[in-house]
């Protein structure tokens, strides 16, 4: 199991919004590889217009 998947496990019913991204700090910057429900019912956003952009649209 990849860290990936296991943070996917630990985070899929969570209430509270988690979002990983990768480790790029080279503008545009990281780029959302995760998040859960949670974080999209936060931000407003569908979580498939969330995942592979920059936090930074926050």
């Amino acid at each position: 199991m990849t860290a990936l998947e296991l943070i996917r496990a630990l985070a899929l019913d969570a209430t509270v919004g988690i979002v990983v991204t990768d480790t790029a700090i080279d503008w545009p910057g990281p780029t959302i590889v995760y998040a859960n429900s949670a974080f999209g019912q936060l931000v407003g956003r569908d979580l498939s217009d969330v995942v592979g952009q920059t936090p930074r649209f926050m």
